[in-house]
C-alpha cells in the first residue's frame, strides 16, 4: 500500500467518509488480465458520480496484510472473515490512500474533491475469479460483470505487454508465483496438476494461469445459473454500443452520451494499435502467434474442458456461454 506522508492520508480519509459508497451501488467488473476489464472500467467509470478503483488486490503488501494470496482460492461457502472485511471497506470505498484510486482528475485538490463528492463507486478485479463464487455469495453488488476474451488472445496480448515475465510464472517451491496453484482444493489439483507437471514454456505457464482463472468460475462451482452478468470481448467488439447498452441496462444504469462517445477509444491498458475492423481486430493473436504456439495453449484449454466455450474459432460459443446466464442477461 502506498500512503502520502503526513496529514494527507487524514484528510483523504476524512473526504472518503464524507463520500462513502453503498456497497449496492457499487459495480464491480470482474476478469482476467488483458481481457478488456480496464476498457469497461473506463466507460462505467463515466456514469454520474461515480468514481473509480483499479485492481486494489493488485498491490503485494495490502495482499498479504489481509490474507489475500496473488490469485487467491475461496470455496462458495467459505467464513474468510479477513478477507471479507478488507474487500467491505473496498466496496464501500473506504480504502484510504492507495495507487488504486483511479481519478479522472489529474490535479490532487480536485481528485479529493471527486472523492469527497462522488459517493458511487466502480471497482476493476482481475484477482476475483477464483473466489468470484464466493465474493457473490458475501456481497450485494451491482452485476458483477464477469468480462471473458479468447485464451489465445489473451495470451498474445500477455506476451506483447510483456508484464508477465519468465521468472514469475514457473516453479512449484515459489510461494507467489503467477500460477499459485498451491493454494487449489484436491479437486482442482486432480485436473490441473498434469498440467502443472509438464509446464515448460512460458506459453504453456499462461494458458495455464488462463485455464484456472476460467475453470473455477464457469465449471468447477458452476450451478444453476451463473450470479453475475456475462460478457464475452468478442461480443463486445463485434456488437458495440449495443452489448454496452445491454451492460447499462442490466446494471439497471443509464447509458450516457459520453460513455457512447469513448466507446471506440482503446482503454489506457493498450499499447498497440486497435484496429477499426472488428474481424482484423479479433484475429490479431492468429497474426502474433505461431502454430505451435496456439496447439500448446488450445491442448491445455482442450484438457479442462473449456474448449466447450473457446476452440480456435476467433468468437466463443455463445450458446454455451448464455447457457447459464440470468434470462435478462441474454444477448
Amino acid at each position: 500500500m502506498v500512503y502520502l506522508p503526513g496529514g494527507k492520508e487524514k484528510i483523504f480519509g476524512l473526504a472518503g467518509k464524507w463520500g462513502a459508497c453503498r456497497t449496492e451501488d457499487t459495480i464491480v467488473v470482474a476478469g482476467s488480465p488483458r481481457s478488456g476489464t480496464t476498457w469497461l472500467l473506463e466507460l462505467l467509470s463515466k456514469l454520474p458520480g461515480r468514481k473509480a478503483m483499479n485492481e486494489p488486490l493488485m498491490y503485494e503488501e495490502a495482499r498479504r496484510e489481509h490474507g489475500f494470496a496473488w490469485r487467491t482460492y475461496l470455496e462458495p461457502e467459505a467464513t474468510a472473515d479477513e478477507q471479507r472485511a478488507y474487500l467491505r471497506m473496498i466496496l464501500t470505498g473506504q480504502l484510504g490512500l492507495s495507487p488504486a484510486w483511479y481519478f479522472q482528475a489529474e490535479m490532487r485538490p480536485v481528485r479529493l474533491i471527486e472523492h469527497a463528492t462522488r459517493d458511487r463507486l466502480v471497482v476493476k478485479f482481475c484477482r476475483l475469479n477464483r473466489m468470484l463464487h464466493w465474493f457473490c455469495r458475501q456481497f450485494e453488488v451491482r452485476g458483477p460483470i464477469f468480462i471473458v476474451r479468447h485464451p489465445c488472445a489473451v495470451v498474445a496480448s500477455m506476451l506483447q505487454h510483456g508484464a508477465w515475465d519468465e521468472g514469475g510464472l514457473h516453479g512449484r517451491d515459489r510461494e507467489d508465483h503467477a500460477l499459485h496453484a498451491e493454494s487449489l482444493p484436491a479437486s482442482l489439483r486432480n485436473v490441473f496438476d498434469p498440467i502443472l507437471d509438464r509446464v515448460q514454456t512460458r506459453v504453456q505457464a499462461l494458458a495455464t494461469m488462463w485455464c484456472l482463472d476460467h475453470y473455477v468460475p464457469l465449471l468447477h462451482h458452476s450451478s444453476g445459473t451463473y450470479p453475475w452478468g456475462l460478457v464475452p470481448y468478442e461480443r463486445l467488439l463485434t456488437h458495440g454500443q449495443d452489448e454496452l447498452r445491454r451492460v447499462t441496462d442490466s446494471l439497471d444504469v443509464p447509458m450516457t452520451s459520453e460513455m457512447r462517445d469513448q466507446f471506440d477509444e482503446p482503454s489506457s491498458s493498450v499499447k498497440d494499435e486497435l484496429h477499426q475492423d472488428t474481424r482484423r481486430q479479433l484475429s490479431k493473436w492468429r497474426r502474433r502467434l505461431s502454430e505451435d504456439q496456439v496447439a500448446e495453449i488450445m491442448e491445455i484449454v482442450d484438457e479442462v474442458g473449456l474448449t466447450r466455450f473457446y476452440t480456435r474459432d476467433l468468437e466463443p460459443n455463445y450458446d454455451e456461454l448464455n447457457r447459464m446466464q440470468r434470462p435478462q442477461s441474454r444477448w
